[in-house]
């Protein structure tokens, strides 16, 4: 004879352990330092990352920052952002030309 009522509580014991280890998973999360204690709207995330670049690029980078009155971190920034967008438009508006045929 089957035993629902034994079958119910095991399955309600495994709910619970589910529950509980899926809540150390976020309270491990919340514990951690990386995790975001408060957002600001309209502030900009920024993250660290290392670009190796010649000596001669450097100095190009650097005197087109100078000439523009910022610094070479925002000038580097203000490169990459343009070259994003370039690779954005770029994806949209195709060079190559396209054969538009009309079938009637």
């Amino acid at each position: 004879m089957a035993d629902y009522n034994r079958d119910e509580m095991r399955r309600q014991e495994k709910r619970l352990s589910e529950a509980k280890k899926s809540q150390q998973i976020v309270d491990s999360m919340r514990d951690d330092t990386e995790w975001p204690q408060s957002v600001k709207i309209g502030e900009k995330e920024s993250k660290t990352i290392d670009i190796d670049i010649s000596d001669n690029l450097f100095l190009k980078v650097a005197k087109a920052a100078h000439e523009r009155d910022i610094t070479i971190n925002s000038m580097i920034n203000n490169i990459i952002k343009d070259k994003l967008h370039d690779l954005d438009y770029k994806f949209e508006h195709n060079p190559k030309p396209q054969f538009l045929a009309e079938n009637k």
